[in-house]
């Protein structure tokens, strides 16, 4: 593991937000800065060494599973998977007791979009049946993309997973006509963003 590594993440923030530095694992920084057009990987660079590498694509991670789920489902098996979120907050809450409150929130922020979505996109009990199915093997994939990183690295792969749900909630919008359900879209992508938000101030202060 490299002692020093800096990270860039631009996010949607519609605040702005200046570049803020935080410890993720040794002296980490994640630069925040004015709204863009979709998610940019972090780029880790060590200070002992170059290195090159990228936070995952989620939705390539996951496609060997996404690749079984009829796009009229989809919206609802993301649904499940921002359950599978929650948990994973709610077990870093656990590793971290001094932030629990904010993590326990992050999990709460999770299982609202599920709420949001699943009244948005009804389904058949059979079709929710045969998703909840993959969610065992959709739960490793997305478990095995944290594996031998630090906490604080994780959390810090987690906000950037927020923002790529953030752009995904916006992929099915454009597909999506009805305003109700535009308007359900729309409040999920807000809450994603705020949870990245959340989640590198609470990396900052823990680089305090």
């Amino acid at each position: 593991m490299v002692a020093s590594i800096a990270r860039t993440l631009v996010t949607p923030d519609p605040s702005g937000r200046q570049r803020r530095a935080l410890d993720a694992g040794s002296k980490a920084l994640v630069a925040l800065s004015r709204p863009g057009s979709g998610v940019t990987p972090f780029n880790l660079l060590s200070h002992d060494e170059s290195v090159a590498a990228q936070i995952p694509n989620f939705g390539a991670l996951l496609a060997p599973v996404l690749g079984r789920v009829p796009d009229a489902a989809r919206p609802r098996f993301l649904a499940l998977l921002e359950r599978t979120a929650a948990e994973r907050y709610r077990g870093w809450a656990a590793q971290l007791p001094h932030d629990a409150t904010v993590l326990n929130e992050c999990a709460r922020r999770e299982d609202e979009i599920a709420d949001r979505i699943e009244a948005a996109f009804p389904i058949d009990d059979a079709v929710l049946d045969g998703l909840r199915d993959l969610i065992p093997e959709a739960r490793a994939l997305y478990y095995a993309a944290f594996d031998g990183s630090s906490l604080d690295e994780q959390l810090a792969m987690q906000a950037d997973a927020e923002l790529q749900g953030a752009n995904a909630w916006r992929s099915i919008a454009r597909r999506t006509a009805d305003p109700t359900t535009l308007a359900a879209l729309d409040r999920c992508s807000a809450i994603e963003e705020e949870s990245s938000r959340v989640v590198a101030e609470l990396l900052e202060s823990r680089a305090r």
